[in-house]
Order: C-alpha cells, then structure tokens, then sequence
C-alpha cells in the first residue's frame, strides 16, 4: 500500500465528482479536516470507513487501495481474490502503522516529561550551587600565611585529620584573646571559625586546580595546647 498514491487517488475521485473538501466531507459525516488528512496521507482511513468510501466514490477497494484503477477486463473471480487479498494487507499494514503511531506518541510524551524534568533539574542544582553554606569549624592552627594588603589572614587549620585552608575578613570578628595570638602567630592555638561560601565558589576553585579558601568570618578560641 502506497499511502501518497491512494491519498492523491482519493483527491482525484473527490474532483471527478465536481465536490470541494466541504461538501463530501458533509455527504460522509466526517469533518472536513479529517477528509483533508486522507487527502494528503497525514492519516489512513480505517477498514470499514475505506469500503464506505469505496462505495460512495463507485470505486472497487481494492482499486482505493491501490490508488488507481484496474483493467476493466480482468476475470470477476480474480478480481474478487486479489480485493480480498488487499483488504487483508490493509488491516495488517494499518495496523503496524497504528502501532508506530502509539510507540511516537509514547516517545514524544517521554521527551517531553524528561525535558521538563531536566528542567526542573537544572534549576535545583543551579539553586543547590548559588545557595549559600555556613556553619562553624573547629581545628588547631598549623600554618601562617603572610597578611594580604586587605589587612586579611589566611591559616591552614588541621580540622578532623583533614587540613583546610580559611581566610580571616578584613571585617571578621575576631575575640578578644585570639587577635594578639593570631598577630604573635602562636602555634597550637585552637580556634572555633565561622565560614560562609556556596558550593559553586568550591567547583570553580578546583576547576582552575586550585586549593578552595573558606572565608572566614568570625574567630574564637577555643582552647591552646602547648
């Protein structure tokens, strides 16, 4: 079955007959859109509606079909066999088509709901990255790093056998007995710090390759070992 050529044979059989879309799609109770579609092989008719379309338009089914007409002196018992035949080959071939047509539609409708969830995704990890991340880390301090011109500190705390590496603010808080150890640069001095940063600050530092600083916002201590 040749869709193009049975839906340009329809067209023909509709103009023979001096009809517009309009006006056959009224005579077979469809609409106008769904004639159209025939038309154009957008869609395929089903099995009974292409005999009642084969008996409006005065055409063998076959013929329908097979988007042309047929020898007039073929044998009425070939005839017979060979519509029978095409009928079968029909349903079978609409039937897979029909089928495709629902797997694309899952398809699409899958895309789709995996589009929006992408979305959605996105914008939480997007969120989860831009949201800023406090909270208070407590270590001994193991090295001083020169002051910066800001008149910031950075310090390389042991924090939990893991060594990080903070930047004190020019604006920190700083208590009342750890600046003068912190400018002495006392060594063991313990030190409780409030830090601040987003975990996108952390995936661009390593993106360069470099080692992340926490900024530091408030210092306390915490206790001094000797």
């Amino acid at each position: 079955m040749e869709t193009q050529k049975m839906s340009a044979f329809l067209r023909e059989l509709r103009k023979e007959r001096g009809l517009t879309q309009e006006q056959a799609a009224e005579e077979l109770f469809v609409s106008s859109k769904t004639l159209s579609r025939w038309e154009t092989g957008a869609t395929i008719p089903d099995l009974e509606t292409l005999m009642k379309l084969a008996e409006y338009y005065k055409v063998d089914i076959k013929e329908l079909i097979d988007g042309e007409r047929r020898e007039p002196d073929e044998d009425p018992a070939v005839q017979q066999q060979s519509s029978l035949q095409a009928v079968a080959e029909y349903g079978s071939q609409r039937e897979k088509r029909s089928v495709k047509q629902a797997v694309l539609r899952v398809l699409i409708v899958f895309l789709v709901l995996a589009g929006i969830y992408a979305f959605f995704r996105i914008r939480e990890v997007v969120r989860e990255l831009n949201e800023e991340r406090g909270g208070f880390a407590t270590g001994k301090i193991v090295e001083y790093f020169p002051k910066e011109e800001d008149g910031s500190q950075k310090l390389r705390i042991d924090r939990d056998f893991e060594q990080i590496i903070i930047r004190v603010m020019p604006d920190a808080r700083i208590g009342d007995d750890v600046k003068p150890r912190l400018d002495a640069q006392e060594e063991g001095v313990f030190v409780r710090i409030w830090i601040s940063y987003t975990k996108r600050d952390i995936h661009r530092a390593e993106k360069k390759g470099e080692t992340f600083v926490y900024p530091a916002y408030m210092v306390f201590t915490w206790k001094n070992v000797y």
